[in-house]
Parts: structure tokens; sequence; C-alpha cells
């Protein structure tokens, strides 16, 4: 099978599945039991509590309209979201996945979807998920291509955030810094910013490890 084809229907997946959580979080921001005032707090919390490990999500939050975030858990942490690129997005009527962040609280490295939510036909503040990005390695894992293959998925910056060995991810490897280090990795990072981050996809080789490596890359 064509590597630019396969890399293709991959991105592709991965992309549908980001935008199915956008969706369903759209979905649950529109739900009664956020804005409607007979719902106690305890009722609500166990609701959202309940929905997030149904979901896989680390946690739902909701902000006031001026971005005020409380978690939808029994802590109830508040964390102040004003600054960040969701509550501006979302304060505006638009759905929004972040790009992968470091939690506030914990400094997990997640993924978080947003979406207004209305009163009478208001917008009075945002409502989100959590998600953390383990199951974007899982999706690399299930990724097969010929005898032997890799699948990575970079953010903007060049850190590899998901991989289809974890202990590269639990290394937080940033190919640019690294190629500044060590020299060994200058061409992985010389395809990243001639190929990668130039085009919308692509197949190229590179000298890696010793070895010519054949790379199909889809940027999401």
């Amino acid at each position: 099978e064509d590597m630019l084809e396969l890399t293709e229907q991959t991105g592709a997946l991965i992309n549908n599945q980001l935008k199915s959580m956008e969706t369903l979080v759209a979905e649950l921001a529109s739900s009664p039991m956020l804005t409607n005032p007979a719902v106690t707090v305890d009722e609500r919390v166990n609701y959202y509590e309940s929905r997030a490990k149904e979901l896989d999500f680390k946690l739902f939050f909701y902000t006031d309209i001026n971005g005020m975030g409380t978690n939808l858990t029994a802590e109830g942490n508040h964390v102040d979201n004003s600054q960040s690129e969701n509550f501006k997005a979302s304060i505006k009527g638009e759905s929004y996945i972040s790009n992968v962040i470091e939690d506030k609280l914990t400094g997990e490295k997640i993924i978080i979807f947003t979406a207004p939510y209305y009163q009478d036909g208001k917008i009075v503040g945002i409502f989100g998920g959590i998600k953390r990005i383990g199951f974007l390695s899982d999706l690399c894992r299930e990724f097969k291509w010929k005898d032997t293959s890799i699948l990575s998925i970079y953010d903007s910056n060049a850190t590899i955030v998901a991989h289809t060995k974890q202990k590269i991810v639990d290394m937080n490897l940033n190919i640019l810094q690294k190629a500044k280090e060590d020299p060994v990795y200058k061409t992985v990072a010389n395809f990243f910013t001639d190929e990668i981050q130039k085009k919308q996809k692509g197949v190229g080789e590179y000298f890696f490890d010793g070895a010519d490596k054949l790379a199909g890359f889809y940027n999401i």
C-alpha cells in the first residue's frame, strides 16, 4: 500500500477522532444538567463525573462569563481560564480544540475541547472536557506499514506528543532542540523544517541511526 495514502488515512482517522470529541463536548455543553437551576451541585457533579469515566475524559469543567473555571469533580477545583485560547474562542461562540498543553494543576500533557454554553439564548460561559493524550499513542500503535513501522505525532513546536513507543513520549523529546545538542538528529530536524512544516502532506527520505529512512507525513 502506498505510504502517502496510508499516512493520509491515518491522519484523517486521528482528525476524525478529535472532531468527534469536539462534537461530543458541544453536545454536553447544551445539556440541561449544566444550566437547569433545579439541578443540585451534587447531581451536576455526579452526572459529569459519570460521563467523564464513560467517555474516557479526565474531567469536565465550566467557566463563568469572565473565564473563572470550576471543575465538575468532587474537589471542584477552580482555574482561571480567562487568558486561554480555548476560552477566547468559545466565549465568542466557537467550538475549539487546543494544542497539546500542560494541565495547570497536574503538569500532565492534555488536550482541551471547549464549546460555549447558553442561558436564555445568551452565552454565559464555556464548557470543556480535558483529555489525556495517551489515546494518541494508542492510535499510533495501531499503525502498520510493511514489516516495520513507526508513527509519531508532533506538536507545532516539534515536540513528540505521541509515538508507537511510549518511552519516546516520556522523554519529552523536541527534535529541533535535540538537533542542537546532538548532530545525529540534524537530518531529522532538517526533514521536519524543510518538509513537514512547509507542506500539508508528502513522503521523503532522511538518514538516521545508520540507515536511510522513508517517511510519510500529514498535517492535521
